[in-house]
């Protein structure tokens, strides 16, 4: 079975679909699979935004693949006919770089535009806890000021007019 035979109908269907402006890139199995795959991730992301060690290894793994995004599009490049029906793949990586680096940023710019949220309600509700905690106190120190009231007064007056004996 050639790979043709697996994709040979949806491609036609998606090339009927999407206008020839936007070329015939669009409708190809390797533009697809990369969008699935950051579909994928960024679904991940999304779906993991609580847990703090998931998220570092999403974004760790996210940055490493940025960083090889250069060798991965020299060997695309190199082996292009195995993964298009073109060579998209330029010295330059401009090709490369739209359909894999920018949405891989992307997925990063999301990350930590959720971590940043998370920051801030944790900031906030850390606030409240403490603003309610410096409440309470003020209020316990009312609370004794005034059950000791009138035996406060007696020991204050006490203190400043001395019985005259001693």
């Amino acid at each position: 079975m050639d790979w043709s035979d697996l994709v040979g109908p949806p491609r036609t269907a998606l090339r009927e679909v999407f206008p020839a402006s936007l070329g015939a890139w669009v409708a190809e199995p390797l533009v697809l699979a990369l969008g699935g795959f950051h579909a994928a991730v960024l679904g991940v992301a999304v779906a993991t935004r609580g847990h703090d060690g998931v998220q570092l290894g999403l974004f760790g793994t996210v940055a490493l693949l940025l960083r090889l995004s250069e060798r991965i599009n020299s060997a695309a490049r190199a082996n292009w006919e195995l993964v298009a029906s073109a060579n998209y793949f330029d010295p330059g990586g401009k090709f490369f770089a739209c359909v894999w680096g920018l949405p891989l940023l992307t997925v990063m710019a999301v990350q930590v535009s959720l971590f940043l949220v998370r920051v801030s309600r944790v900031a906030v509700a850390a606030k409240v806890a403490q603003l309610k905690a410096a409440r309470r106190a003020e209020q316990r120190e009312r609370g004794s000021a005034g059950e000791c009231g009138a035996r406060g007064r007696e020991e204050s007056a006490a203190q400043q007019h001395p019985p005259a004996g001693r």
